[in-house]
């Protein structure tokens, strides 16, 4: 699998229109993420497994996997 990001500076939070392959979506503020002030834990259960994943917590949204790793290497290239 390939997972090409795509990063835009915006002067203010624009609408945004989902494609097919989302349910939904919220704007994750980056400074507050760089300073740790949004890190978390995410619990995934599958059946009586229980694994901790690192995340971002931000106005009740969770933002772990694939995606906080994808970000995470995002505020490692601009810091």
């Amino acid at each position: 699998m390939t997972i090409t990001p795509y990063v835009f500076h915006l002067a203010a939070p624009q609408p945004i229109r989902l494609g097919p392959e989302a349910e939904a979506s919220f704007w994750l503020p980056l400074d507050p993420a760089a300073r740790g002030e949004l890190d978390a834990d995410y619990q995934y259960q599958l059946g009586p497994f229980s694994r901790r994943f690192p995340s971002f917590r931000h106005q009740g949204e969770v933002v772990w996997g694939v995606t906080y790793q994808i970000l995470q290497s995002l505020l490692r290239q601009v810091r």
